[in-house]
């Protein structure tokens, strides 16, 4: 499959400034940007904290399905994995819900908080 390519067309109103001198400072500052710059940008920190709020009511679920185990816990971010702060409100959200709620498994089977488990 070949390369795919994306465009960007950006309206302005500068009459004064040529075409190909705004498309070229367009292409500068997006080169510039970093693999994952995007997602780092303000405006996505309510999206971040949607996403918190949707894994944390859904651990239930998981649990309820059978599949929060102890093995699955692997998955869950911890302070060695140095996570870039934009996702501490995540990791924060998670050990809330683990410690309030009945989500931590144990060797029985059942599960209990976290704060006693």
């Amino acid at each position: 499959m070949g390369a795919r390519e994306t465009r960007f067309i950006f309206p302005f109103d500068r009459p004064k400034k040529l075409p190909a001198q705004a498309s070229e400072e367009i292409e500068r500052g997006l080169r510039a940007l970093g693999d994952n710059t995007l997602l780092f940008l303000s405006h996505n920190n309510q999206l971040r904290d949607a996403l918190a709020q949707l894994v944390t009511e859904s651990l239930e679920d998981v649990r309820d399905r059978g599949l929060l185990t102890v093995a699955s816990l692997e998955v869950l971010p911890i302070d060695d994995d140095n996570l870039p702060e934009f996702y501490e409100p995540i990791r924060e959200k998670i050990i809330e819900a683990f410690r309030s709620r009945n989500l931590v498994p144990t060797r029985s089977g059942e599960h209990r908080k976290g704060a006693s488990a």
